[in-house]
C-alpha cells in the first residue's frame, strides 16, 4: 500500500477534501432521493389471491366463463359474485371467502406465455388496469389460458366507490 504525504498547507488540503466530499455526498443523495410520490400517481394495488389455468387441469371454456378474453371482471358486491358463481363451474372457494365489505375482487384472463399480471390504480383517471406483461423474446407453441384473481382493499381506492372506476386491461390478450 502506498501512502502519500501532503506538502504545503496540510490543514487546508484536508479541509478542501472534506468540503468536496460533503458536496459529492449531498449531490449524490439528492440525485437518489427523486421527487416525492404524489397521492394521485398510478400505483400497483391488490394482492393475487388465486390463479386458475389450463396447465392446472381447468377447461378452457370454464376459464373463459370466469374471465373472458380481453375483458376484466370486477366483483364489488354479492350479486356480482353470485353471477360469476353461476357462470362457471370452476372452484371459486377463494372468491367466496373474500370480504366484499372491505375488498373488491378483480379477475382477468390471458394466454400465459412467460407472462404475469398485476393491477394498477390511477386515482386521477379513476382507472383500475389489469396489466399483463410478458417476455416478448419468448415464442410459445402453446400458451395456457390463465385467470388471476386479485383482492383490492377498498381503502386502496382513494375514497372512490368501485362503481366510479373504469376497469380496463393492458397487455397480452
Amino acid at each position: 500500500m502506498r501512502s502519500f504525504r501532503c506538502r504545503g498547507n496540510a490543514p487546508a488540503a484536508v479541509a478542501a477534501w472534506a468540503v468536496a466530499s460533503a458536496v459529492c455526498l449531498a449531490v449524490g443523495l439528492a440525485g437518489c432521493s427523486g421527487a416525492p410520490a404524489t397521492p394521485d400517481a398510478p400505483r400497483t394495488v391488490g394482492q393475487r389471491v388465486h390463479t386458475w389455468g389450463q396447465g392446472q387441469g381447468a377447461e378452457l371454456a370454464d376459464l373463459q366463463q370466469l374471465a373472458p378474453p380481453a375483458d376484466v371482471v370486477l366483483i364489488a358486491d354479492q350479486s356480482a359474485r353470485d353471477r360469476l358463481r353461476t357462470a362457471s363451474t370452476i372452484d371459486q372457494t377463494t372468491i367466496a371467502a373474500t370480504d366484499l365489505e372491505a375488498n373488491i375482487l378483480v379477475l382477468g384472463g390471458y394466454p400465459n406465455c412467460q407472462a404475469s399480471s398485476h393491477l394498477e390504480f390511477d386515482r386521477a383517471k379513476r382507472t383500475l388496469t389489469f396489466a399483463v406483461t410478458r417476455d416478448e423474446k419468448v415464442n410459445c407453441v402453446w400458451a395456457p389460458y390463465t385467470v388471476d384473481a386479485f383482492e383490492v382493499a377498498r381503502s386502496d381506492l382513494g375514497g372512490l366507490d368501485p362503481g366510479e372506476l373504469t376497469v380496463r386491461r393492458l397487455g397480452a390478450t
